[in-house]
């Protein structure tokens, strides 16, 4: 008899004790990285592969500030006052590959493409949570041209209360070609995320 548990319930168990606890960067990118903690979903539609995940804030503002100890030092200021600032980091991809790689063949359609995805894509997405209605406050578009497998957008969304319950993002693309997707998260499962350790 084999006795030996998946690889993703052994880790899913070791971290189980982290939760409300400190990771490293790159154990907090695999605990959101690990579908049974409800902190990503994808989806499959007209062809395409989109996955959303949730993005907490010490993990977006930590890149931004990993020279020295200067996340370390801001961190808790941050916190605060990004506590109604939801961060979800969309990805979307077709055959393996980014959009923009397949908009590239098609004249004129890439330069299309960027423009929606630096300028417009915001007015697409909206997250939902109980009678709450929270639209895109800002979004970052970095384009790889190819040397990624997926096309990632990081979106903020603002609320003005703390968020219970069912969370909803919708994605109601309006130019990939996408169509509409609806990603069910538990305001429970985001809460629980592990927070940043120190000096990483």
């Amino acid at each position: 008899m084999n006795n030996k548990l998946p690889l993703s319930l052994v880790f899913s168990f070791a971290l189980l004790g982290c939760t409300h606890g400190e990771l490293s960067r790159e154990d907090l990118r695999n605990f959101i990285g690990e579908p049974s903690n409800g902190l990503i979903k994808s989806a499959d539609s007209n062809g395409y592969t989109v996955t959303c995940a949730y993005q907490p804030v010490d993990l977006v503002f930590s890149n931004e500030l990993a020279i020295g100890n200067r996340f370390d030092q801001k961190r808790d200021s941050l916190r605060k006052l990004y506590n109604k600032i939801y961060y979800f980091r969309l990805a979307i991809s077709r055959d393996g590959k980014s959009i923009e790689q397949s908009f590239a063949s098609i004249p004129g359609q890439l330069a299309n493409l960027t423009s929606h995805l630096s300028s417009t894509i915001g007015k697409d997405l909206q997250m939902q949570t109980g009678e709450n209605t929270a639209t895109v406050v800002d979004f970052i578009y970095s384009p790889f041209y190819g040397s990624s497998s997926a096309t990632q957008i990081l979106f903020a969304f603002e609320t003005s209360q703390d968020i219970s319950g069912e969370v909803k993002i919708i994605y109601d693309d309006s130019f990939v070609g996408v169509g509409r997707i609806e990603f069910l998260f538990n305001a429970s499962d985001i809460r629980k995320t592990p927070l940043l350790r120190s000096n990483n």
